[in-house]
């Protein structure tokens, strides 16, 4: 068995199990966001949503790409994507 791929999975489902983070993936998955259009549409300030996307970049879920001042972030985890389509609407 190859324990290092259940130690990545595990990270990525660990991250995903708060529901702020949750809620942000889901949203990112239909299409690539800014921040500031995250924050208005939960009513959550920046520096939280920054923090929140840092901990989905980190383990690979998420990515961005700066477009001038603004930062655009879209889901690039393939897995991540499969498994929201599996949960309840």
């Amino acid at each position: 068995m190859d324990l290092s791929k259940y130690e990545a999975l595990s990270a990525k489902l660990r991250v995903l199990g708060h529901p702020v983070r949750l809620c942000i993936v889901n949203g990112l998955s239909k299409k690539g966001l800014h921040v500031k259009q995250i924050c208005e549409s939960l009513g959550i300030p920046q520096p939280v949503i920054s923090l929140h996307l840092s901990k989905l970049k980190a383990v690979g879920i998420v990515d961005c790409e700066r477009q001038g001042s603004c930062v655009r972030y879209h889901v690039v985890d393939k897995a991540t994507l499969r498994l929201l389509e599996m949960l309840p609407k």
